[in-house]
């Protein structure tokens, strides 16, 4: 079984073009190994024996699914800040709130 000829992501063999996923491309900030890597959580090296191509289909995908964790992990942070400078207000409410039932 040739594996350059094997999607990584959805193991289709049927597609007419496929992407390398070790190669930087202009349209994406990462290449699709760190997106598998970040969305997928697995483990994807150069030389693991594995397919090293995506099909396009599944390339598309993963931008999506990066895109999304990437507005994900951003409104994280801007909720942390926001909230850590309001949490202490919360904070001492409630530690009041419980005081006044022992």
């Amino acid at each position: 079984m040739n594996t350059a000829d094997i999607c990584r992501v959805c193991m289709e063999d049927d597609w007419d073009a496929f992407n390398p996923l070790f190669n930087p491309r202009v349209d994406v900030p990462v290449t699709p190994e760190v997106m598998i890597s970040d969305c997928a959580g697995i483990s994807v090296e150069q030389d693991d024996g594995l397919p090293g191509v995506a099909c396009t289909e599944c390339l598309n995908a993963l931008r999506e699914a990066f895109k999304i964790r990437e507005e994900c992990h951003k409104v994280d942070r801007k909720l942390m800040k926001i909230f850590n400078w309001i949490r202490p207000e919360f904070s001492i409410g409630r530690d009041s709130g419980h005081s006044g039932n022992h």
